[in-house]
């Protein structure tokens, strides 16, 4: 079938959430769905299930060169961080604006995290709302909880004509993996790194699905 054009002038949400293995998409520990909002999606979904990890030094800020602009790491060190000021990319953003689209990213972390609040605008973006620029929120791990996100993200679509492009940026499931029993949604035995991780994805997951 071809998708050529389908979803012309709709608005574009990219939601990049942290940490998130194909291994747990399906997943029910002990009867319980890990991710129920993307597990529902996927049956109405283009699923690439045979993507190869292509990060290096960069991480995730490599993934977001990858996603947005085709472009692949270097063989040493982050590119945001040795060339982070670079406006040769052909990327996403930048195509989308050719089709009248508004560009935001949001980020519940600190602006200068992997250089984006320098190499979003770069990428095309018109605005980056990181923390900083939060109404509110509740430290959660790396940055501000997931729910917070989603929250602001809301509060933007007020003030982002259509078409618009969001690119929202996850932090709860990054390392250390802390999120409070009350945030809890799964009963699993035992506090191990893999019960940590299978919680604060489930928590993304829910934010998302309450999104």
């Amino acid at each position: 079938e071809d998708l050529v054009g389908l979803l012309a002038g709709r608005d574009l949400y990219l939601v990049q959430v942290e940490s998130l293995e194909q291994v747990v998409l399906g997943a029910a520990p002990f009867g319980q769905e890990v991710t129920p909002t993307l597990n529902r999606w996927r049956s109405e979904s283009v699923v690439f299930d045979q993507v190869l990890a292509q990060t290096r030094d960069g991480s995730s800020s490599d993934g977001e060169l990858l996603m947005l602009a085709g472009v692949y790491p270097l063989e040493s060190g982050a590119t945001v961080l040795r060339f982070p000021d670079n406006q040769g990319y052909t990327t996403l953003p930048r195509l989308l604006a050719e089709e009248g689209y508004r560009s935001v990213a949001l980020h519940g972390d600190a602006g200068s995290f992997w250089n984006r609040d320098r190499v979003f605008p770069h990428l095309g973006y018109e605005r980056y709302v990181a923390e900083e620029q939060f109404a509110g929120g509740t430290p959660l791990g790396l940055g501000l909880a997931d729910a917070d996100l989603f929250d602001q993200t809301l509060r933007e679509l007020d003030r982002v004509p259509r078409p618009r492009f969001l690119h929202l940026i996850t932090t709860t499931s990054h390392t250390p993996w802390e999120l409070p029993a009350r945030l809890q949604g799964l009963d699993l035995p035992g506090d191990d790194a893999t019960s940590r991780y299978l919680q604060t994805l489930h928590y993304t997951d829910g934010a998302l699905g309450d999104f």
